[in-house]
């Protein structure tokens, strides 16, 4: 990000724009700290160093659109009232 001229601000408003919200004093913390290790992230990713784990149950909390778990919590109480509808009648 230093090599393209893009001062801080401007970072931290794309940032913003980008999730639709302003960013907390601890995102902007981990902004900044990005910020000035951006030359390492960089390096790491060309050399394929960095890996990134996403865990899909916490984009889909945040993002509505990557929701596809919830349709198991329904099958998964269709499967329990079923389960105990069994236990009761044997």
């Amino acid at each position: 990000m230093k090599n393209e001229n893009i001062s801080f601000e401007e970072f931290t408003g794309q940032i913003e724009r980008l999730f639709g919200k302003s960013l907390t004093p601890p995102a902007i913390q981990a902004a900044a700290d990005f910020w000035d290790h951006w030359t390492a992230f960089m390096q790491l990713v060309s050399e394929r160093h960095l890996s990134a784990h996403v865990d899909p149950f916490f984009l889909a909390h945040n993002f509505s659109q990557y929701s596809r778990y919830r349709t198991w919590k329904g099958a998964g109480l269709v499967c329990l009232v079923l389960g105990l509808l069994v236990v009761w009648f044997v």
